[in-house]
């Protein structure tokens, strides 16, 4: 997994050569960082015997709910709320349909 991670940023770094910066290896990071929190609770579902499908489209559509509403002019904290509340109502839906 190292050595074809090294070899893509090698890939990268000769195509582009701004890309083997600290700028570029923070934004890796933030994206990353998002990504990592999903695939824990992914892993801890797996862990228990579940596979849900849904938790991709349910982490997407509260995240469109979130940025819908600070475009509309909301707090963030507030349309952070909405958007969490919204996630939570919809896994507690998926859930309540599996059982």
């Amino acid at each position: 997994m190292a050595i074809s991670l090294a070899c893509v940023a090698l890939v990268f770094s000769l195509l582009q050569p701004a890309f083997l910066t600290p700028q570029t290896a923070g934004d890796v990071l933030t994206v990353a960082a998002e990504i990592g929190v999903v695939a824990v609770g992914v892993t801890l579902l797996m862990i228990a015997g579940e596979f849900d499908l849904s938790v991709g489209s349910n982490f997407a559509f509260s995240a469109m709910v979130g940025a819908s509403l600070v475009r509309a002019g909301w707090p963030p904290a507030a349309a952070f709320l909405v958007a969490l509340l919204a996630g939570e109502e919809i896994g507690r839906a998926s859930c309540r349909e599996r059982v």
